[in-house]
């Protein structure tokens, strides 16, 4: 419902001030590629410049601010969340508690990045660039 009410304001406010709605639309769409860009290349910097450790999987905690659960692991005695919530899906098979796994651990923020937010760091971070790069592109040639 936000979403459509943000729209028409838009919308109005391209109309009062006379600006073309397509090319407000392809500016808006272009400001979200490049702000999704700049997000996953600083979760990528994090996680580069994150100490590699070896950790047990411990299980998975819900917080209060989200629906979504984050896997956890013990490392040196502490409990560290992964930056992202899991997905839930094949929750037994991608998650082994008998099993230890390298992760990147950012002792500034108490993270850890384990092999899925590695590749959903380096995945985003390649699809989202290549992406504001097209709309870019052809935002200039519009």
């Amino acid at each position: 419902m936000e979403a459509v009410l943000w729209a028409v304001m838009i919308a109005v406010f391209c109309i009062i001030f006379r600006i073309d709605i397509i090319l407000c639309a392809i500016t808006l769409v272009c400001l979200v590629f490049v702000v999704m860009s700049v997000i996953f290349i600083y979760f990528t910097l994090r996680m580069i410049f994150s100490e590699n450790i070896k950790a047990k999987f411990y299980g998975f905690e819900k917080y209060e601010d989200s629906r979504f659960s984050r896997a956890c692991y013990k490392a040196d005695g502490e409990i560290y969340p992964c930056i992202f919530p899991e997905e839930g899906i094949l929750r037994d098979r991608l998650y082994r508690k008998d099993k230890i796994y390298k992760i990147r651990l950012d002792r500034k923020k108490k993270y850890v990045y384990d092999r899925f937010a590695t590749a959903t760091c380096i995945i985003g971070t390649i699809a989202s660039t290549a992406i504001t790069a097209l709309a870019v592109a052809g935002f200039l040639m519009a």
